[in-house]
């Protein structure tokens, strides 16, 4: 039979021997490194709940005998989620203010409630009631009276709560701070109450806090239209008093009563004296009095009417003749009934400031010093300690060409000394204290400039002013060191 053909032999290069494997390069063990690093990666990337080829390096643009090993780069962290305000709805008061008046005349209502509540030997729910009616009729002192002698027996609940927030309407009323956990002050839970702003606002009025009330205006004059109109006038008052220098803020609020119908005398006089006030931080002179006019009207002698009284007085005292006159004995009568008093404090000031624009400095520091103690505005600065200031920066500086002629430099040093507290403490009294350094290294009294300047703060006395009478000072003292005279001037051109 014919032989099978043999296979074709195998090309001669697969016969050849195998050749040894090629020694690794010198690289491989960095290689290794980088090998079990991604490795670790990984395992950590499965763990933070990644999958491992996000930790994996990108695919490398050139060859890998020219590969340098690149540092892991972490997981990007995720994006933070914005959070999101959830608006409450908004939601009228747990109470309301329209009933506490009552129905019929104050002179009938009055003997029934008193009679209800000695029926009920001071029941509780009584005691709210006569207070409330007390409240509602803007005698205040009388609701508290009520209220403190029933005051250790009040139950818990709901006619606590009622007793509690009439007090501290009355308390509000008359200018009183009221406790933060007062349920006039309390959020809802669930919804917004849309009369929060104007309790707040009137704590704010209370405390003197003036960011807080322009903040708050707009919603708490909202909220006052929910308000019976004798305690609305009441309400608005209180906050209107509490607004001084801001009139964008005082109208807001007076927009709340300027529609008000039926007024009584006494609260058309306070209603005008509140507009004169206006008129008068804008600066309208002539408005002004005409709304203290119209607050005279009446003839009675309310609180705002004798004000609005003052305040005519006062614009009244730059008249020449027997009315200027009669104007300064009326503000001298007022000063001396009301000394400590916010009318007193009013007379004062307007007195102060007629006298400051005469250039009777020393006359207006004293009257400025007894307005500044007639202040009844707890955390609000004193207008009268204000004015003092303004005194003391006049009594001190060169006088104007145009302005009357000072007193003499040892009467102005006297008087600074005597009213030297007004120089308010902080940078905002130092340029009193350098006037004053100057004043008495013109006398020659350099070891009292230096002891002052010492009282002078560390960032006003890095200005150049300051250094060059300080170190003038430090080097005309007789306990002086010229040394430190020296090193404070080397800091100068």
């Amino acid at each position: 039979p014919a032989a099978t053909p043999l296979p074709a032999p195998p090309p001669a290069q697969a016969l050849a021997p195998a050749s040894p494997s090629p020694l690794p390069p010198a690289s491989a063990p960095a290689d290794d490194l980088a090998g079990l690093r991604e490795a670790v990666i990984a395992k950590l990337a499965v763990l933070n709940g990644l999958r491992p080829a996000d930790t994996l390096p990108a695919a490398p643009s050139r060859p890998e005998s020219q590969a340098v090993p690149q540092p892991a780069t972490p997981p990007p962290a995720p994006a933070p989620v914005p959070a999101v305000a959830v608006a409450l709805p908004a939601c009228p008061a747990s109470f309301s203010l329209a009933g506490w008046r009552g129905e019929g005349a104050f002179a009938d209502r009055l003997p029934a409630l008193r009679a209800a509540l000695a029926r009920s030997d001071q029941g509780a729910a009584e005691v709210a009631a006569l207070a409330e009616f007390y409240a509602g009729h803007q005698l205040s002192r009388e609701a508290l009276a009520v209220l403190e002698v029933a005051s250790g027996e009040w139950p818990a609940g709901a006619l606590k709560e009622r007793l509690e927030r009439v007090r501290d309407v009355a308390r509000l009323l008359l200018g009183r701070p009221v406790p933060p956990a007062s349920p006039l002050l309390a959020e809802a839970g669930d919804c917004a109450r849309e009369d929060l702003p104007l309790w707040r606002a009137l704590a704010a009025a209370v405390s003197g806090d003036a960011a807080t009330l322009a903040r708050l205006a707009p919603r708490a004059r909202a909220a006052l239209r929910e308000i019976p109109q004798d305690l609305r006038l009441g309400f608005v008052q209180r906050l209107a008093d509490a607004v001084e220098n801001d009139p964008a803020t005082l109208r807001i609020l007076l927009g709340a009563v300027r529609a008000a119908t039926g007024l009584t005398p006494e609260q058309a006089a306070a209603r005008n004296w509140q507009y004169a006030r206006l008129a008068r931080q804008e600066g309208n002179r002539a408005d002004e009095q005409q709304y203290l006019e119209q607050a005279l009207r009446g003839g009675g002698r309310s609180l705002p009417e004798i004000f609005a009284r003052a305040r005519l007085a006062a614009l009244n005292l730059g008249r020449p003749g027997a009315e200027g006159r009669r104007a300064e004995a009326q503000i001298n009568d007022l000063l001396r009934s009301y000394r400590h008093d916010a009318l007193g404090e009013e007379a004062a000031i307007a007195y102060a400031t007629r006298l400051l624009d005469q250039g009777a400095l020393g006359a207006a520091l004293a009257v400025a010093d007894g307005a500044s103690q007639a202040s009844a505005r707890p955390g609000m600065e004193s207008r009268g300690a204000r004015l003092a200031a303004t005194a003391l920066r006049r009594l001190l500086a060169d006088p104007a060409p145009e302005g009357p002629p000072l007193p003499p430099a040892d009467e102005r040093l006297g008087l600074f000394w005597q009213y030297e507290g007004y120089a308010t403490p902080g940078e905002r009294g130092d340029d009193i204290r350098l006037a004053a350094i100057q004043l008495l290294l013109r006398q020659g009294l350099a070891e009292a400039a230096r002891d002052l300047g010492q009282q002078v703060t560390p960032a006003t006395a890095r200005t150049p002013q300051a250094i060059l009478l300080l170190a003038r000072a430090e080097g005309e003292a007789a306990q002086g060191d010229p040394r430190r005279a020296l090193a404070l001037l080397a800091s100068l051109p």
